[in-house]
């Protein structure tokens, strides 16, 4: 989950229940991360721990009010 809030809320629902999830490259058993929303299953191409969130992160926030399509 995301017990220290270093995930940012779900761009897409808004869902703040963010996984970071652990998994092994098949080739080659290295360590890779990816970020999942619970909610809406949004998900990122595996990468390095800090890579993951800091790409997760760097996502653009949905909009709101008026201006939102």
């Amino acid at each position: 989950m995301n017990p220290d809030r270093l995930l940012k809320p779900c761009p897409f629902c808004g869902n703040d229940c963010i996984s970071l999830v652990e998994t092994l490259r098949e080739f080659d058993g290295e360590k890779m991360f990816f970020v999942n929303c619970g909610c809406c299953n949004a998900t990122q191409h595996p990468d390095s721990k800090e890579g993951a969130i800091l790409n997760w992160n760097e996502r653009t926030e949905p909009e709101t009010g008026s201006n939102a399509q």
